[in-house]
């Protein structure tokens, strides 16, 4: 009889733990299907801010592609002064440039300016005078990226 009773406490005490365990899982359970759940949310709505993203993106691209003048748009003293920058590896002295295209200093000046405000020339550089021997400072210009691409994509050289 006792061997009875020792059987019937055993399986009943492994019926509680069984019992306990299942619990477990089952909640282990539910807090993944809820974790799962957060992150699909969150994916979906990172799928739709890259969508946004890319928009954006193709957005600027196309502004950035109509702020690069066409040559044609250019006139043609500036023409010149590009093709004169997009034949050498180095910057050119103003002087140098003002020989080659044969423009007054003033209009040369000009029209440097506006090429580097178009972004089609680099800023440039500034070479200081030599208090030795008495010379003058001068600029120094060179092409850009998008002054090669406006010579290549827009006018012969």
């Amino acid at each position: 009889m006792l061997e009875m009773f020792e059987k019937l406490i055993n399986e009943h005490g492994s019926s509680v733990i069984l019992e306990e365990r299942l619990k477990l899982i089952n909640d282990k359970y539910e807090a993944l299907g809820e974790k799962l759940e957060i992150s699909n949310n969150k994916n979906e709505f990172l799928q739709k801010e890259n969508e946004q993203l890319k928009q954006h993106v193709a957005e600027i691209q196309g502004q950035l592609s109509a702020t690069i003048p066409k040559g044609d748009n250019l006139p043609q003293e500036q023409k010149d002064i590009l093709k004169l920058l997009f034949n050498t590896d180095d910057s050119i002295r103003e002087e140098v440039i003002f020989h080659q295209v044969k423009l007054e200093i003033g209009i040369l000046k000009y029209h440097l300016d506006e090429l580097i405000e178009k972004e089609l020339l680099n800023y440039p550089s500034y070479i200081r005078a030599n208090s030795f021997t008495g010379t003058e400072g001068y600029r120094e210009h060179s092409i850009s990226k998008n002054g090669r691409k406006c010579v290549v994509e827009n006018t012969s050289t």
